[in-house]
């Protein structure tokens, strides 16, 4: 019977897995103390002060001939203004 996914480093075809020396991620057990250190506010760890981003200016209403504009929206997500053409990328919808 063939394996329903090809074999690799982080797989033998039927299951995922970590390769040896990867972190491996905690185990249920540990649930318990991490919802109660999230409880009292006792995680040990300061959340990390976050610097303000300043916005960026809209994407232009229209682009001239033989230019482009392309705006940076988030993640890997971009729109790019052509003329006579918008295009919006997202990998959410890309194979």
């Amino acid at each position: 019977m063939t394996p329903p996914f090809p074999v690799t480093d982080h797989g033998d075809g039927r299951r995922f897995f970590n390769p040896p020396g990867w972190r491996q991620a905690p185990g249920f057990s540990s649930l318990p103390r991490w919802w109660w250190q999230r409880l009292t506010g006792r995680s040990g760890v300061p959340w990390p002060r976050l610097d303000p981003v300043a916005p960026s200016p809209p994407p232009p209403a229209a682009v001239p001939d033989g230019h482009v504009a392309a705006s940076y929206i988030g993640q890997a997500t971009f729109l790019l203004q052509l003329p006579g053409l918008t295009v919006l990328t997202d990998p959410v919808f890309a194979r």
